[in-house]
């Protein structure tokens, strides 16, 4: 099988409404079953494990519940209840500015008890040729095959995720600054009027709980572009791997409601990986755009790179290979994003990096008619040089 196989033929197959715990996703996991059973025969691991939507709830409900909080504390202002209001800003700015931290920890921790649905990894090795396990190095690449729909678009979502992690900051401190000016008597009394723009915050919150997730993305882009990068590789290296790199490639379930199943994989082989010589490459949404490709390497300040290594390596195949399309995003500090690397923080310090695109992700919209074929192609080239360059490195 050619590429153009995988970047036609097999995304038309899998673009289909594919929400964990609906038939749609029970049709992917056949499909997926049939392809690989094609390229590695029985060669491959279904890992399965069990899974709730309690993330996307739990995204809903938290920002509605801190904007009722902040009116709670503005109400303490009119009462002057001055040891509460202490108490109060203290909490606020704790579960503001640590709100994507505590958002992922209490996902992760209460999923395992608010279980309801069944869903599957599956798990693809291909070991290297060389024996030497002490010259072995490592790459696992991630691809989710799971799609949702959200009510709003994933750029307001992330506006609300912004003003409510910088609002609730913002809105803590300012509130110690006033009331402590007014407790050592340098202002003689506090004008609440100062604080009304908080009102805006709380109806920004409260769109969120609107937000439910559906399952109207046939997920064409998010993410069969991506399984059908990984496709790409076993079949181009299932008869001939590479020398001195370990691949495994697992396609995730449940990454949509949050990676569970990339969650559940590190959970099961992180003791098997070695933080030393490990890379991963989170494949989601390559081919979206007609005109580039995106490597997302790094986030937040101080600005660093999620792994030098691989990024020298990227930035070393597209000087070489002129024809390949790929931008270098660095993301800017309390610019949400999760995908299946945000579980690896919680197993080791693993090097990674993300290949994206832009597209109309979480929507009707991302279907066939909103991917470049070409474009993914392009991708499949450029994650065919990466590997064998990184399997060049001693």
């Amino acid at each position: 099988m050619n590429s153009n196989y995988f970047s036609t033929d097999f995304i038309t197959k899998l673009s289909i409404p594919r929400l964990v715990g609906t038939e749609g996703e029970r049709a992917a996991q056949r499909i997926i079953e049939d392809e690989l059973t094609r390229l590695v025969s029985e060669n491959y691991k279904k890992q399965s494990f069990t899974c709730s939507n309690f993330r996307n709830n739990l995204l809903r409900v938290y920002d509605v519940m801190l904007g009722i909080f902040m009116l709670f504390i503005f109400i303490q202002i009119l009462l002057e209840w001055v040891i509460l209001i202490y108490i109060s800003i203290i909490i606020l700015f704790l579960l503001s500015s640590q709100s994507r931290f505590l958002k992922e920890k209490i996902s992760f921790s209460v999923n395992t008890h608010t279980q309801r649905s069944q869903s599957y990894n599956y798990i693809v090795n291909l070991p290297a040729q060389n024996k030497n396990k002490e010259q072995i190095k490592t790459i696992v690449m991630l691809a989710h095959y799971d799609s949702k729909s959200l009510t709003l678009h994933p750029i307001f979502e992330g506006a609300i995720y912004f003003f409510g992690l910088m609002g609730g900051t913002i809105f803590a401190i300012h509130v110690a600054i006033i009331e402590t000016l007014y407790v050592l008597k340098l202002i003689p009394l506090i004008n609440p009027l100062q604080f009304i723009y908080i009102f805006f915050l709380i109806l920004l919150y409260c769109i969120e709980f609107f937000n439910k997730t559906g399952n109207n993305s046939p997920g064409a882009n998010d993410n069969a572009c991506g399984v059908a990068s990984g496709m790409y590789l076993i079949n181009i290296l299932k008869e001939n791997s590479l020398k001195n790199t370990n691949l495994t490639i697992v396609f995730t379930g449940a990454e949509e409601i949050g990676e569970i199943g990339a969650y559940n994989f590190i959970k099961e082989y992180s003791t098997d990986l070695n933080e030393d010589n490990t890379y991963f490459l989170i494949i989601d949404s390559p081919g979206g755009s007609s005109e580039v490709n995106t490597c997302i390497y790094g986030q937040g300040l101080p600005k660093k790179s999620f792994s030098e290594f691989i990024e020298s390596h990227t930035r070393k195949v597209i000087k070489s290979h002129k024809m390949l399309k790929m931008d270098f995003l660095y993301v800017p500090p309390l610019i949400p994003f999760t995908t299946d690397h945000t579980p690896l923080k919680f197993f080791g310090d693993y090097e990674f990096l993300i290949f994206t695109s832009n597209n109309r992700w979480h929507s009707e919209k991302d279907n066939l008619e909103n991917y470049s074929p070409n474009m993914l192609e392009n991708f499949f080239q450029f994650l065919r040089e990466l590997i064998y360059e990184i399997d060049l490195v001693e």
